[in-house]
């Protein structure tokens, strides 16, 4: 530790890396709090700590024990980017702990903070051990010192220590307490129990917007009850937080990249794209609700009858969730290819439809052939877009897009075309409308 004095003017800021804790989040069932003991985490943490090289699944698993479900193990496998190395399976493990028991009171934020505190209180073992890994505990932890004549930025955890007085050295687990806060840049809260209620004079849909700079500002919108369709760069690369405060049918076109994107209590939305998300995706208490996304991580809890298109390079992880049908990404757009290779995308992901991991009590199945068709959107697309998606979709399905696109068509040409056709054809909707629209400019 610095000898360096923290004068009384000095205020220290620790708080979770929230864009950490989002790519590391996990939301298991009650059942799951038993795997989570502190004495099981370390002991699995010392073991990994000691691997060299890559660790594979298997390996993993061993030393995880044979007490944890593996799906639990899966869940947190796949969380540690690469193919995947101590620090970042150790940082994994340790996330899924402080989501323990996140579910039963408060928000996620909230219980993570708690348990996190819980963990500096229990001894030094784990103080002891972020202070031996500074990778790790720079991946869990983040923060600020506010000072006279000092930039407040934002500084690795490592950092923020040395700031403490050697004479804290016997109370510094105390101090990092105390100085615990909840993420100022508002990024990890995800709505687990305190839901929106339905306001009488809403009417329109608003957005809050966070005065954070580059990849932390975040974006909310509130009330969506019309057709939205994010194309500006002011939306570009941002956090995005969409919520229904009342049950419309609506129409959500996010066809640019984005950093992260969390949807509450979503309800009867025709259609949801999100073209392209750097990092993970959250759908909560969503309902009715059809979703196209491409991501790096997917997660759905307490959702009903959703139909997921996805792409990406994880298996989704549901949680509580019934009547979720899943199939390959159906969308493409021009800039769409150039969007996914900035957030670490590409289509040859999509040839392969990735089973979803089940922590508990959901009921889902892979979307039968016969029901899939590719989903328009209101920007322009080329021929090429379109082959490249088409080529980049397993056979059934490509053979299934083919057939119900030249279905879709020619009861569309048809003068017999009937309410329930359109209905029953989801793309109808648009391309009856466009066709409309032209015939109009015609005249």
């Amino acid at each position: 530790m610095s000898s360096a004095s923290a004068s009384p003017a000095t205020c220290i800021y620790l708080w979770v890396r929230s864009i950490r804790s989002l790519q590391n989040c996990l939301f298991f069932a009650d059942s799951a709090a038993q795997f989570f003991e502190f004495e099981n985490v370390f002991r699995i943490c010392r073991e990994l700590q000691k691997c060299e090289g890559k660790i594979l699944f298997p390996k993993f698993s061993s030393i995880c024990g044979s007490k944890m479900p593996e799906q639990i193990l899966e869940a947190i496998f796949q969380n540690a980017p690469g193919a995947s190395y101590s620090t970042p399976l150790i940082v994994a493990l340790i996330f899924a702990a402080l989501q323990n028991n996140s579910r039963q009171n408060g928000s996620r934020a909230e219980n993570i903070l708690e348990n996190l505190k819980s963990f500096f209180s229990g001894g030094g073992e784990f103080l002891g051990f972020l202070r031996r890994n500074s990778d790790v505990l720079d991946e869990i932890l983040e923060g600020t010192v506010k000072s006279r004549g000092t930039r407040n930025c934002v500084r690795p955890a490592s950092e923020i220590l040395t700031v403490f007085d050697e004479a804290d050295e016997p109370n510094l687990a105390q101090k990092i307490i105390s100085s615990l806060i909840l993420d100022p840049y508002h990024i990890d809260e995800i709505p687990m129990f305190a839901r929106h209620s339905a306001s009488a004079s809403a009417s329109a849909s608003f957005r809050r917007t966070t005065l954070a700079h580059n990849t932390r500002r975040v974006v909310h919108l509130h009330n969506v009850n019309k057709f939205e369709l994010f194309r500006k760069d002011d939306f570009a690369n941002v956090h995005l937080r969409i919520c229904h405060d009342k049950p419309k049918a609506s129409f959500i076109f996010a066809l640019l990249s984005l950093e992260s994107v969390i949807l509450d209590s979503l309800e009867f939305c025709r259609t949801t794209v999100l073209g392209a998300v750097r990092g993970t995706v959250v759908l909560s208490n969503c309902k009715f609700l059809r979703v196209t996304v491409a991501c790096s991580r997917l997660h759905l809890i307490d959702c009903q009858h959703l139909e997921v298109y996805c792409m990406l390079p994880t298996r989704p992880v549901v949680t509580n969730c019934v009547e979720i049908e899943f199939a390959p990404l159906n969308t493409t757009y021009m800039n769409h290819s150039e969007f996914l290779a900035s957030c670490g995308l590409d289509f040859q992901m999509n040839r392969e439809l990735k089973e979803p991991i089940n922590l508990g009590n959901s009921a889902w199945k892979l979307m039968a052939a016969s029901k899939f068709i590719c989903q328009l959107t209101p920007v322009e697309t080329s021929e090429n877009d379109i082959d490249l998606l088409l080529s980049s979709l397993p056979e059934i399905y490509r053979r299934a897009a083919h057939n119900n696109t030249i279905v879709a068509r020619k009861k569309l040409n048809s003068s017999n075309l009937r309410l329930s056709d359109v209905i029953s054809n989801r793309d109808l909707i648009y391309l009856k409308s466009k066709r409309e629209a032209e015939a109009g400019e015609n005249c």
